[in-house]
């Protein structure tokens, strides 16, 4: 039976690869350690059940101003 791996507590979105956990947003190794891929795929397989029973929430935002128009300047003579 393979354990289930966690990322480290201080990075709780890592992402596991087989050298290490990253950062998924400085794609830095924060932890180097083996990791088969094996529990790579389980790892990726539970956190997607668990994310399933999670609502997704989507911001939309819209500007309903309009750009002002400029007005171009006479050259002074």
């Amino acid at each position: 039976m393979i354990m289930t791996i966690k990322p480290p507590p201080y990075c709780k979105d890592a992402q596991p690869t087989p050298i290490g956990w990253r950062n998924p947003r400085t794609r830095e190794i924060l932890a180097i350690r083996k990791i088969s891929q094996a529990e790579i795929d389980e790892y990726i397989a539970s956190t997607m059940s668990d994310s399933k029973n999670e609502p997704i929430v989507e911001v939309l935002t819209e500007t309903t101003e309009t750009p002002k128009k400029t007005r171009k300047r006479k050259k002074k003579e």
